[in-house]
């Protein structure tokens, strides 16, 4: 078992932020999460490398490994 640790404050040119980790592919014999190789799609895996680790027969990619990329946008306010 891994160890939780209290986040501390981080800087980035100035700017408050978070250090986030997660792992992209859960080991084969895991059986707590869903497969969900159909959510492993171009976005996340464009050159298909987690492809070839899961294809290995050593990984699985299940719904905990599911991720998305968002991008804020901010509406253009005049005034």
């Amino acid at each position: 078992m891994g160890e939780v640790h209290l986040p501390g404050p981080i800087t980035f040119e100035g700017m408050n932020t978070i250090m986030a980790e997660t792992h992209i592919v859960t080991p084969q014999e895991s059986t707590t999460w869903t497969s969900r190789l159909d959510a492993l799609g171009p976005s996340i895996d464009p050159d298909n490398l987690l492809h070839s680790l899961v294809w290995s027969g050593k990984y699985q990619f299940t719904e905990d490994n599911v991720i998305e990329y968002l991008e804020m946008v901010p509406d253009d306010v005049e005034g």
